[in-house]
């Protein structure tokens, strides 16, 4: 009995699996002896697979280089973000005879512990950036109240740029204590 080529290709991975019968086995090994292509597909489907070779370096230093660089943009976006609350509340919710309580806490305690938390995290980070930080806070911190008063005060530039750049060298102490531990 001549059993057609393509019953014959169907049964093939299940006899290159070995799981056929006996008798499936003889019928598949006779139409073998006389069909070559055939005998070609069977052979293509014993080769070994080639092995998928990644070379993941490339994608470990792209993860590496966005974790930096996300750090470093979610902490100034955190202290940009407490700046403009400050904003908002001073220009639309200040009453006349709360502008010194309001600001006193705000400009001397919440925007410079922001500016430090902020700058010890940027500072941790191997970012070039971490430098200008200091320099970005303070100007935000000429900005805020220029905005919510209408005059500058040296006291508030003072508040929101030395904690920054204390934060930003403490970061920078503590990344170098870490590398140092690795060796």
């Amino acid at each position: 009995m001549k059993i057609d080529c393509d019953v014959i290709r169907d049964l093939l991975p299940l006899y290159v699996e070995n799981m056929v019968s006996a008798k499936s086995r003889e019928l598949i090994e006779e139409h073998l002896i006389e069909c070559n292509k055939c005998q070609m597909i069977l052979n293509q489907m014993k080769e070994k697979e080639p092995e998928i070779i990644c070379d993941t370096e490339p994608i470990e230093k792209f993860r590496d280089r966005f974790r930096k660089h996300t750090i470093t943009v979610a902490m100034v976006s955190a202290f940009i973000t407490v700046a403009i609350l400050i904003i908002v509340q001073g220009v639309f919710f200040l009453q006349p005879g709360d502008e010194m309580g309001y600001s006193l806490l705000n400009f001397y305690f919440i925007l410079p512990l922001t500016a430090l938390i902020s700058s010890i995290l940027i500072g941790m980070r191997d970012a070039k950036i971490k430098w200008f930080v200091p320099i970005l806070f303070g100007m935000i911190g000429i900005f805020i109240p220029w905005i919510v008063f209408h005059n500058t005060n040296e006291v508030a530039v003072f508040f929101a740029f030395l904690p920054s750049f204390i934060g930003v060298l403490i970061g920078a102490a503590i990344q170098a204590l870490k590398k140092k531990r690795k060796r």
